[in-house]
């Protein structure tokens, strides 16, 4: 099967990152036998700055194509917001002139992240012209995520100044052949406006970490440090890991937890 996937965030093969969800996904597809193309952006989202890796290039088995996007400075901004808009148009225009030039073939199944609220609207568009199939990944809630830029005094009208948004994500979640999320709450979210499919299946951020030192050779007479590094946002089960840590140190476990972060 040929398969896209689009998601303008996360690390690259070669940037020097950690592998996190779409570069597994990307491995993973390959590894079953999967024609696998990863579009994305050539400004990092994380680091704020222009990638350094090539336009075009293979990694892996798989190959990643960059698409001009507009800098933004800020994660929940105006700017951030224009820029994604931007992006979803010049991939469906660049996806389009790349099967025409046949530089890549038509996708069988076209993986598409949320956000970009726009992604979908796009990618619907190239469903129609090659007959292909759409999952929505669903990583984050937006355009709730940007009730925060508006003034405290008029953010309960967040619902009604971001209508036109809240209408492309239902229609996302109803009109895209399958959806996933990183959580339950996700999940749930996208059911509740009629998501394809009795329930949209969840699959839990994650990445390939070292092997842990056995707890024996570690040393029992030594404390163990955990740390939290990340956002503290509702759809995130601080709670949970809290309580775990509170359980192991009363159960006489050196045990300490430090959380950096907001949200």
């Amino acid at each position: 099967m040929r398969i896209w996937i689009n998601n303008p965030f996360d690390p690259l093969p070669g940037e020097g990152g950690r592998e996190l969800r779409y570069w597994l996904l990307a491995r993973a597809l390959v590894a079953a036998g999967h024609e696998v193309v990863w579009w994305s952006s050539d400004f990092h989202h994380m680091r704020k700055r222009k990638r350094s890796v090539e336009r075009v290039y293979r990694s892996e088995g798989f190959e990643v194509r960059l698409v001009p996007t507009q800098p933004y400075a800020s994660n929940v901004s105006v700017g951030r917001w224009f820029s994604h808009k931007r992006y979803a148009l010049r991939w469906e225009r660049m996806a389009r002139l790349a099967v025409l030039a046949g530089e890549v073939a038509k996708p069988d199944m076209i993986v598409v992240s949320m956000p970009p609220l726009g992604l979908f609207e796009a990618a619907s568009r190239l469903r129609d012209a090659w007959d292909s199939r759409i999952a929505v990944d669903i990583q984050d809630v937006w355009p709730e995520t940007f009730y925060m830029i508006l003034p405290q005094s008029i953010r309960h009208w967040g619902s009604r100044l971001f209508a036109r948004c809240h209408e492309m994500a239902a229609r996302a979640y109803r009109e895209a052949d399958m959806v996933t999320a990183v959580c339950q709450r996700y999940a749930d979210l996208a059911k509740e406006v009629g998501g394809r499919g009795d329930k949209p299946r969840v699959f839990r951020l994650g990445c390939k970490l070292p092997e842990l030192q056995p707890w024996d050779e570690y040393g029992s007479g030594r404390a163990l440090r955990l740390c939290y590094v990340g956002s503290l946002g509702f759809s995130y089960d601080i709670r949970t890991m809290v309580r775990g840590v509170c359980k192991l140190a009363a159960e006489g476990l050196p045990i300490t937890l430090d959380v950096a972060g907001g949200g």
